[in-house]
């Protein structure tokens, strides 16, 4: 499908294999992040999403 010129592949309810294939055809690492790292994400959104917060009221004023 295509729309605002840009293209959407419809999968459907064939999703895990889908990507089990795009992983093995691309080469890509289909490694799960460590409960640190994601520790450490989720901690940086967070914190990113508090000065966001903080600051949007005031630009906008």
């Amino acid at each position: 499908m295509q729309s605002g010129g840009q293209y959407q592949v419809v999968i459907g309810n064939h999703v895990p294999e889908v990507y089990k294939e795009v992983v093995a055809i691309g080469g890509i690492s289909a490694e799960k992040k460590t409960e640190e790292e994601e520790s450490e994400g989720n901690a940086l959104s967070r914190l990113i999403d508090i000065i966001t917060g903080i600051f949007t009221p005031i630009l906008s004023g």
